[in-house]
């Protein structure tokens, strides 16, 4: 056969409409959640939802089959186990404590093709949990990018079985999930990691108007955000609690005081302005001691939350 430039310039198309096809993502995924013994249920939540939602950026078809984890007790095994339709890929996640409460967090990611019968796993150790939600991202788009191109492996994940309660971090209490009524603004971006004043460690806020507060006392708050922009002022972002409250959540009362204002308070908000690319300044309407101490009343705290 004679080669001519002709010749070569349709190979050489040829080859890279070869590699793009592989590259391509699945048609559909098949996601089946997080699947932890360690990690707060609260915690699993957002987690869960925050894939589900960066899943849905690489396939158009993403079938949400968390219940049958939930309700079955579905172990690794389980999952690799089920049929899956021609061309679809089973995605789940296997977050463990390596050790005590104050141990690190490692989570794998686990995707199978089985069609090729291979199953693809990207594992990464994080000092702390919320850093497994902040490069999420990241994370998932270097996993499904090698597991379109590579030969992958048949290994799979290891997940100890335990009878015992769901362990938390330390000092977190429970806090009950509950939807939050989200409303974007396509033009205000303020996710990212942000410290709250005296009282919060770290505010994680996430696109798609949710988030979570850890306070420095341990305590943990999921969170949703909203944010509206008005011609000629500072956007405005507004933020709720969510869940039930718990006396860690006043850290300003004496701790008697607190416990007693937790048990029937409505919903910590804090009411913000964008003043600057890094800085959001107002309000924090929340319980608060009264003159003596000894009772609560409603009131404003002015704050200013800096990002990192």
């Amino acid at each position: 056969m004679r080669f001519t430039r002709k010749t070569a310039v349709l190979f050489s198309l040829l080859a890279i409409l070869l590699v793009t096809a592989e590259a391509q993502p699945p048609e559909r995924i098949d996601f089946y959640g997080v699947i932890s013994p360690d990690a707060d249920k609260n915690m699993i939540k957002m987690t869960e939802d925050l894939y589900y939602t960066q899943l849905k950026d690489f396939s158009p078809f993403v079938n949400d089959f968390r219940e049958k984890t939930k309700s079955g007790g579905m172990t690794p095994d389980d999952i690799h186990s089920l049929p899956t339709d021609e061309g679809a890929v089973s995605f789940y996640a296997v977050i463990t404590r390596n050790g005590d409460a104050l141990s690190k967090w490692e989570c794998t990611l686990c995707l199978k093709r089985p069609d090729e019968e291979k199953t693809f796993l990207f594992s990464k150790e994080y000092d702390s949990y919320y850093k497994i939600l902040m490069e999420s991202k990241t994370v998932l788009n270097a996993m499904l990018g090698k597991a379109m191109r590579s030969d992958g492996n048949a290994k799979k994940p290891e997940i100890t079985e335990t009878a015992a309660e769901k362990t938390q971090e330390a000092g977190v209490e429970n806090t009950v999930s509950e939807k939050p009524h989200l409303q974007g603004t396509p033009g205000i971006d303020i996710s990212g990691t942000w410290t709250g004043g005296q009282d919060i460690a770290k505010a994680v806020i996430m696109k798609g108007g949710r988030g979570f507060i850890i306070f420095k006392n341990g305590a943990t708050m999921n969170i949703s955000i909203t944010t509206e922009e008005t011609p000629g002022q500072n956007p405005t972002v507004r933020i709720r609690q969510i869940g039930h409250s718990n006396a860690s959540y006043f850290p300003e009362m004496e701790r008697d005081v607190a416990l007693e204002a937790a048990k029937n308070a409505e919903p910590i908000e804090w009411e913000l302005e964008l003043t600057a690319e890094t800085t959001l300044t107002g309000n924090k309407k929340t319980l608060v001691p009264d003159e003596t101490g000894s009772q609560f009343q409603p009131g404003l705290i002015p704050v200013e939350w800096t990002k990192k």
